[in-house]
């Protein structure tokens, strides 16, 4: 039962993997960006000054994905890919996995901005 466990786990892995793989493409359209915005010293690698630097420390410190102090451009592409993708599937209404609560947060922090957005132009259009 453990080993069939095992193989549905993988392959349930493999599956996510493969539906990442448009976003790691749109991902890596923005990299050069956002490392030359962030990357302040030019090395190819986020560290933790630059890390603590940026807009948003709690997020760039989730992209860590080794929790070695440092993000580096796979890393980062990576991240971005499951945020892209986690966006489109809260758009899209797919509830079917469930979040996390960093997620969650990361998702109400956008709503909150959508919420925003919709009051402003409610109000314009009230005018």
């Amino acid at each position: 039962k453990e080993e069939t466990a095992a193989i549905k786990e993988a392959a349930k892995s493999s599956e996510k993997e493969d539906e990442l793989t448009p976003f790691r493409e749109q991902a890596k359209q923005f990299i050069g960006f956002i490392m030359q915005r962030v990357d302040t010293n030019s090395d190819g690698v986020i560290d933790s000054e630059e890390i603590a630097a940026s807009d948003d420390p709690a997020r760039m410190k989730e992209a860590d994905a080794n929790k070695d102090g440092e993000i580096t451009k796979d890393e980062m592409i990576e991240s971005m890919a499951k945020a892209m993708k986690d966006r489109q599937d809260r758009e899209n209404g797919d509830s079917e996995k469930p979040t996390d609560t960093d997620d969650d947060a990361k998702g109400d922090a956008d709503a909150d901005t959508d919420a925003d957005a919709d009051t402003d132009e409610t109000e314009s259009e009230s005018e």
